[in-house]
């Protein structure tokens, strides 16, 4: 429950310093499992009731924001726009033009407002190769809340950043069970020491550089493989039934799942489809887990092409 009140404490603070109740979030994002998180999460709301209050806006919408003069967002009021950051939830990927390309007129009305939240879930330091996964996107925020970025081995830990003007702007006082626990500082610090002293976050980059590498000779060598994408050791390899349409192959994905798990390899399948094999390896990976990795995946794709080659009568 970490990251729910993480972000129900961010979510919160942003209503008492704009006095607005507006959110505005990315499809397909996950916030938490409090009521009020599950509100705000497209990504387990859609498959259960949603609040009555909640709007849907079409990805079409989202292009029409390019034309809007003057970077001038057409919020019903001064809202707090709330973007995830790179969770699996939005299936892997890392998307720079979330905040530059489509929604860049978007992106520049929040940081020209300042009401840009950063709650960084789950892209843990030592998943990334940056401290977190906003840190190289060029964007300015000005509050982040973390959940579960310092694992501390199973201890859960959850820390903000807020400034002092923000955080005086909450009516009542705030606590929480195990708020201010001197374990789980502990926890935490001796964490971070091993990041920063095991230079992690470079392994996390030089390994991550060699999965993706591997991973894209793969696309090579199946078709089934219509992109590959990640940042640092979080990876997706999105598996398609024609790269041309990209409709997605959830069967394919399905198969490969559980023949890797028969060979001895845990990986998990994501995505609005269903069709993203995901990737978070531990920091103990090394390079020969990768092309045991990579190895294993290639097996189950090649069979699974027979597979659909042979009920075709190819």
């Amino acid at each position: 429950m970490a990251g729910s009140e993480a972000n129900d404490l961010a979510l919160a603070l942003a209503r008492a310093y704009t006095g607005h109740e507006d959110v505005v979030v990315l499809d397909s994002a996950y916030h938490g499992h409090t009521t009020t998180m599950i509100d705000m999460s497209p990504y387990k709301h859609k498959g259960a009731r949603p609040a009555s209050n909640l709007n849907s806006a079409a990805a079409k919408e989202g292009e029409e924001l390019k034309e809007i003069p003057d970077g001038q967002f057409p919020l019903p009021r001064h809202s707090t726009p709330c973007l995830p950051s790179s969770k699996d939830w939005v299936h892997v990927v890392p998307v720079p033009d979330t905040y530059r390309g489509r929604f860049s007129t978007a992106a520049d009305y929040v940081n020209h407002s300042m009401a840009l939240l950063d709650t960084s879930t789950a892209s843990a330091s030592h998943d990334l190769s940056a401290p977190n996964s906003l840190s190289n996107r060029g964007v300015r925020k000005i509050a982040a809340f973390f959940a579960e970025s310092v694992l501390a081995c199973g201890g859960q830990v959850e820390y903000s950043l807020i400034p002092p003007y923000i955080a005086e702007s909450l009516p009542i006082s705030y606590f929480n069970t195990f708020g201010g626990s001197n374990l789980a500082v502990a926890l935490g610090e001796a964490t971070l020491d091993v990041i920063l002293g095991d230079n992690l976050q470079e392994k996390a980059a030089r390994l991550g550089a060699l999965l993706k590498n591997l991973f894209e000779s793969l696309k090579k060598k199946h078709s089934l493989v219509g992109d590959v994408r990640g940042l640092g050791m979080m990876l997706g390899v999105e598996l398609v039934e024609d790269r041309e349409t990209k409709a997605p192959a959830p069967a394919a994905a399905a198969y490969v799942l559980e023949r890797a798990r028969q060979l001895g390899v845990h990986i998990q399948v994501d995505g609005k489809w269903e069709n993203v094999l995901k990737m978070k390896p531990p920091l103990a990976f090394t390079e020969e887990d990768a092309q045991t990795l990579v190895k294993t995946i290639d097996i189950a794709l090649a069979e699974y092409a027979q597979r659909m080659g042979e009920m075709n009568g190819e």
